[in-house]
């Protein structure tokens, strides 16, 4: 489902920039010079939320391109931007990239734990669970661009995302079934003051006393 509609993106973007009449719109100037764009290839666009949030905001502009200025035949991608169902992919493919592109960044980024980086997963997991049952009811506040959509065309049903959502759950699943084995090893680590000392391992009842004595746990604690 949407893989095709990606393919149609990365075909639409090659035009852009193949076309030097697109290259006096200004709109078009400035997502073209965008650092980030990769999107002309199948190459990391995981992490390009940003550029396909601006590729959904110029999609009145990129058909207006389309049907006036480009140099070949695109009726047939022309179509795709007035169908409901296209627009509807496109948006949700917006709005599900820019939440995964979060999660990216978030671990990602430098001297973070084992805690927190599971934190992070776990965390993203129950978003996902809260967007599936929020689709369900046509509840869209955390999909901003598919809010649009569904405002501009009340005969979209977004209830059809559910199953890529789904999808993506299972895939987290799998990926990081493993953090489940730490779950209770983290545990102590981020909250020691809650743990009986003689009723851990023994092995690790002195490493206990360490942490909850620890002063930068307790201050970070009481913060």
């Amino acid at each position: 489902m949407l893989s095709s509609t990606m393919k149609i993106i990365i075909k639409v973007i090659n035009l852009i920039r193949g076309g030097n009449r697109s290259l006096s719109h200004k709109k078009f100037q400035a997502f073209l010079q965008d650092e980030n764009l990769c999107l002309y290839n199948d190459v990391n666009w995981l992490s390009r939320g940003e550029t396909l949030k601006k590729f959904f905001n110029l999609r009145e502009d990129i058909l207006e391109f389309l049907q006036n200025k480009a140099n070949t035949n695109t009726k047939d991608i022309q179509e795709n931007f007035k169908e409901i169902k296209f627009l509807s992919e496109l948006a949700f493919l917006v709005d599900i990239t820019c939440h995964l592109n979060h999660l990216n960044s978030q671990l990602q980024e430098q001297n973070h734990t084992i805690s927190d980086l599971t934190g992070y997963i776990n965390v993203f997991q129950n978003k996902l669970k809260l967007f599936i049952i929020e689709l369900e009811i046509n509840e869209l506040y955390h999909f901003p661009s598919s809010e649009k959509i569904a405002k501009c065309h009340s005969n979209v049903n977004f209830l059809i995302f559910q199953l890529p959502l789904v999808e993506i759950q299972k895939q987290f699943h799998r990926c990081f079934k493993d953090f489940d084995l730490l779950k209770n090893d983290l545990q102590i680590f981020n909250n020691p003051k809650g743990y009986v000392i003689n009723e851990q391992e023994i092995a690790y009842r002195l490493e206990v006393c360490n942490l909850q004595a620890d002063p930068l746990l307790l201050k970070s604690k009481q913060i």
